[in-house]
């Protein structure tokens, strides 16, 4: 397989500056529909495991991140994820084990969402986080309809109203995330109100891509945490 990155520089460094944010040190972590590369912060901060999910084995033994192994499942077999839930019969994944749940730029592919969440909410800790990331790129043939069809902002609502299918009580209140400030950036130099305005009204013409095809990829992250 081609060893590809299906985002760009600046959508990928956020990603990772997310996960440092949002995932605790020494955590057990599963990222589902993974890669070669699971964007992971690689500056020294350690994770007690990290248990990889996808469809390419060639790809995820390539993952040099996935300390805990991985397994290869199709999450839109319907009869098999109603029978199974998500793992493999190598890989059982029990209840309350993670301390982190990652879906990057795949959520799109997704057909089965209710009963994906119904598993991310049964193998979290209790506090544990979902991190879901996205950009407007897709291969547009294996996408959902509702997901070709929509704008940046169905989208995701799309993705929050994921987080509801189990009751208001299962998840947090969905956070939408943008963009992400650079955590030693946003100590040396808080932003002022002007570079604040101004830094929102790029990101907004930037969603929209008003000015065509030079932009950056959007970011786009829903983050959420089991209660």
């Amino acid at each position: 397989p081609r060893m590809v990155n299906h985002v760009d520089d600046s959508f990928r460094q956020q990603l990772t500056m997310l996960y440092r944010q949002k995932i605790p040190e020494n955590g057990v972590v599963l990222d589902l529909c993974s890669s070669w590369i699971s964007h992971l912060p690689e500056d020294g901060r350690l994770y007690k495991s990290v248990i990889g999910h996808g469809m390419n084995k060639d790809e995820l033994k390539r993952n040099r991140a996935l300390s805990g192994g991985f397994f290869v499942q199709n999450l839109n077999e319907l009869e098999n994820l109603k029978r199974n839930g998500i793992g493999s019969h190598d890989f059982r994944l029990d209840d309350s084990s993670f301390d982190a749940v990652l879906i990057c730029v795949s959520i799109q592919y997704i057909q089965y969402p209710e009963l994906v969440f119904s598993e991310i909410h049964r193998v979290l800790k209790r506090g544990g986080v979902v991190v879901i990331s996205f950009s407007n790129r897709m291969f547009y043939n294996k996408a959902i309809q509702v997901w070709r069809d929509g704008s940046s902002f169905q989208r995701i609502n799309l993705v929050r109203s994921y987080f509801r299918f189990l009751g208001e009580s299962a998840f947090s209140e969905p956070e939408v995330i943008r963009s992400v400030v650079f955590e030693q950036e946003e100590k040396s130099n808080p932003p002022s109100v002007f570079e604040q305005t101004t830094k929102m009204i790029q990101q907004f013409l930037s969603s929209i891509d008003l000015f065509g095809n030079d932009a950056n990829d959007p970011f786009f992250a829903i983050v959420a945490e089991k209660l």
